[in-house]
């Protein structure tokens, strides 16, 4: 019977620590020992190291923080620390202790842009870059104007180019025309 239920039992307990039957009139539980009889190994692993996390959350331990990015946790010592050092190797990850975003010493948290004006204004800046980038029709290095006139030379081939219209040019006739 377990063998044919326990595949059941598991999709109703993703991301759960316990393992409940789903049997509705019955309130027992699958017991560790039988759950690690019928899971292998690296879900065993993660069971483990999911159920020693929320031993410690529910442990209420006075000055013990979290990584926000892994299952990390550690006693802060010096409450006026503004910086969480998170020592797990694969992670090692510096946040701020008040926000739980990546270290951003010495700005204070209102100070920080966060989510979706960073996305806006990245995306703003790459934009308003890439109208300004031109590339050289004849070896596609790329340059941008910093000043001067609109008759610009490829840095690496030589080609002349108008930053303008980004046509192939020879000397100054291209500009006498006033349509450009």
């Amino acid at each position: 019977m377990r063998g044919k239920c326990f595949p059941k039992v598991l999709s109703q307990a993703k991301g759960k620590c316990r393992f409940v039957c789903v049997e509705h009139s019955c309130p027992g539980e699958y017991t560790n020992r039988l759950v690690s009889e019928l899971l292998p190994p690296t879900d065993i692993n993660r069971l483990n190291r999911r159920i020693q996390e929320e031993n410690i959350r529910q442990a209420e331990i006075d000055g013990l923080e979290c990584c926000p990015y892994c299952p990390y946790a550690v006693i802060v010592d010096n409450p006026d620390d503004k910086i969480f050092r998170c020592l797990n190797p694969e992670c090692m990850k510096e946040t701020c202790r008040l926000c739980k975003e990546p270290n951003h010493i010495p700005l204070r948290c209102d100070e920080v842009e966060k989510g979706v004006e960073l996305e806006m204004r990245k995306f703003i800046e790459e934009h308003v870059t890439e109208a300004m980038i031109r590339k050289c029709p004849r070896c596609t290095q790329k340059f941008y104007k910093v000043e001067g006139c609109n008759k610009m030379t490829c840095s690496s081939c030589g080609l002349y180019i108008c930053y303008v219209c980004r046509e192939t040019i020879n000397g100054y006739d291209h500009f006498t025309n006033n349509e450009r």
